[in-house]
């Protein structure tokens, strides 16, 4: 039988060594950080425009559907914001909500077996405010992303992750015999 010897050299984030499990949790938080950050700087804002409300399948509001010259229309939830505010935009009565929603606060956890990102938004209760009779719930729609976020989220995350492991310089040398 023949001697085999054969070495073997590992670049890059090697775990072991050359790549701590801190290191690696420290990368994964930053990326969800980025996550986080660029969910609140580009999509929280569409949240309150129509066209949000519409892709993320906001409930209608009293007033929204159906005919708005009925007489009824005036004293509906969107006929009153509309005669009172000079709109009809989403999630918006005074603004407060929205402007309240630009301070943040990025939580980044990583533990074992997962990871994951919250953005962190002062609402004062804005967002859970909601008339008894009302099905809606504001927060769950000032939260919702939709499939094609999700997917554009999970790719700047690996992208980040990706970035971040090919950045970091370390060797390992393993002999087997």
């Amino acid at each position: 039988m023949e001697d085999f010897k054969a070495r073997i050299k590992y670049f890059g984030a090697v775990p072991g060594a050359a790549f701590s499990a801190a290191q690696m949790k420290s990368l994964i938080l930053e990326a969800w950080g980025i996550v986080g950050e660029d969910w609140h700087r580009r999509l929280r804002p569409k949240h309150f425009t129509n066209a949000g409300a519409r892709e993320y399948g906001y409930q209608p509001r009293k007033g929204e559907a159906g005919n708005q010259a009925a007489k009824g229309f005036r004293r509906s939830y969107t006929g009153r914001k509309l005669a009172a505010k000079g709109h009809t935009r989403p999630l918006v009565w005074s603004g407060e909500l929205e402007q309240l929603s630009r301070a943040k606060r990025i939580e980044a956890r990583a533990f074992a077996t997962r990871s994951k990102v919250r953005v962190i938004m002062p609402l004062a209760g804005k967002a859970n405010f909601r008339n008894p009779h009302s099905q809606i719930r504001m927060r769950d729609e000032l939260t919702t992303i939709s499939p094609g976020e999700g997917d554009e989220l999970i790719e700047l995350h690996n992208r980040t992750m990706n970035d971040r492991l090919a950045r970091f310089a370390g060797t390992e040398t393993v002999t087997i015999e």
